[in-house]
C-alpha cells in the first residue's frame, strides 16, 4: 500500500478521478442555484417538490436523463453523432488538469498551463460543429455554424485579455501566475495602477460569450423553439453537452480567479498579518499612554 501511495502518479490520478466523479454533481447543483435565482427574479419559488426546498432536484434530473430514451435520427452519421458530445465533454474536463485549486491540490503544473486551457477550448468547438453537421438537420447545422462563428470571434478578445495577464505575470504556468502575484504582493487585477481592470472586464464579457450564457446564448436559439446545434440530441448525449458547457464555465471562472484575483492567495499576500497586529497593538498602547500623561 505504501508503494502505491508513494508513487508520483498516485496523487495526480486520484485528484483527477475525484474531479471527474464529483463535477457532474457540482454542475447539477449549479443548475439548481441558477434556476432558483432566475425564479427569484420572476417572483417564483423554483424547484421545491423533490427533497427539502428542492435540494434533490439535480439527482432526479440526472436519473431522468440517464433513463430517458436515446433517439438517433435515421439519416444521421451514427459514428460522428455519438462522438461529438464526447469531444466537447472530454476537452472541457481535460482543462481541469492544470487548474490550481490549492498550493498542493492540482493534477499537473506545466509551464504552458494557460496555453493548454486555450487549446482545449478551441478543440471543444469541433464537438459543436460535428454535432450539428452529423444530425443531418438544417436547424442543427445552422445552429452549429452560428455557434462556431460566435466562439471563434470572441476568442480574439479573450486571447488579448489573457495575454495582458500573462505579460504581467511573465509565465504561462498557472501555479507560476499565482506565485508571481505572491512575489509582487498584490493581485493581478490591481497591478499596473489598477489598469488591469480593463482586460478583466473584456475577459468576463468574452468568456460569457464563449460559454453561450445570456445574453450571448444565440447558438441555442431558444426563442426559435429549437436548441441549435443539439436539436436532435436527447437523454444522456444531451446531458454530455450540458456537462461540457458547465465545465467550460467552471474553467473560465477559475482562469479569471487565477490570473486576476490571486488564485488561492489572500488579499495582499506578502503582508505579514502578525506584524500588522503587533504594530496595531503597539500604536494603541502608545495612544493610551499619551492619554494617561
Amino acid at each position: 500500500m505504501e508503494t502505491v501511495l508513494n508513487n508520483p502518479w498516485f496523487a495526480p490520478m486520484a485528484t483527477m478521478l475525484v474531479i471527474v466523479a464529483l463535477f457532474p454533481l457540482v454542475a447539477g447543483y449549479i443548475v439548481l442555484i441558477e434556476r432558483k435565482i432566475l425564479a427569484d427574479f420572476q417572483v417564483r419559488l423554483g424547484p421545491m417538490r423533490v427533497g427539502p426546498h428542492g435540494l434533490l432536484q439535480p439527482i432526479a434530473d440526472a436519473l431522468k436523463l440517464l433513463l430517458k430514451e436515446d433517439i438517433v435520427p435515421t439519416d444521421a452519421d451514427q459514428g460522428i453523432f455519438w462522438a461529438a458530445p464526447v469531444i466537447s465533454t472530454f476537452t472541457g474536463l481535460t482543462a481541469f488538469a492544470v487548474l490550481p485549486f490549492a498550493p498542493k491540490i492540482f493534477v499537473a503544473d506545466v509551464n504552458v498551463g494557460l496555453l493548454v486551457i486555450s487549446a482545449m477550448g478551441a478543440v471543444g468547438i469541433l464537438g459543436i460543429i460535428l454535432g450539428g453537421w452529423s444530425s443531418n438537420s438544417h436547424y442543427s447545422l445552422l445552429g452549429a455554424l452560428r455557434s462556431a462563428a460566435q466562439l471563434v470571434s470572441y476568442e480574439v478578445a479573450l486571447a488579448f485579455a489573457l495575454l495582458s495577464g500573462v505579460m504581467v505575470a511573465g509565465t504561462l504556468s498557472m501555479q507560476g501566475i499565482i506565485k508571481s502575484q505572491l512575489d509582487r504582493g498584490i493581485w493581478g487585477i490591481f497591478d499596473n495602477y489598477f489598469f488591469m481592470i480593463v482586460p478583466f472586464a473584456i475577459y468576463i464579457i468574452a468568456a460569457t460569450a464563449e460559454t453561450n450564457r445570456a445574453p450571448f446564448d444565440l447558438p441555442e436559439a431558444e426563442s426559435e423553439l429549437v436548441a441549435g446545434f443539439h436539436t436532435e440530441y436527447s437523454g444522456f448525449r444531451w446531458a454530455l453537452y450540458m456537462l461540457a458547457e458547465y465545465a467550460n464555465i467552471f474553467v473560465v471562472s477559475s482562469v479569471a480567479v487565477t490570473l486576476f484575483w490571486g488564485g488561492w492567495l489572500r488579499p495582499f499576500p506578502s503582508v505579514k498579518w502578525g506584524w500588522m497586529r503587533r504594530s496595531t497593538s503597539r500604536s494603541q498602547w502608545c495612544y493610551s499612554s499619551d492619554r494617561a500623561h
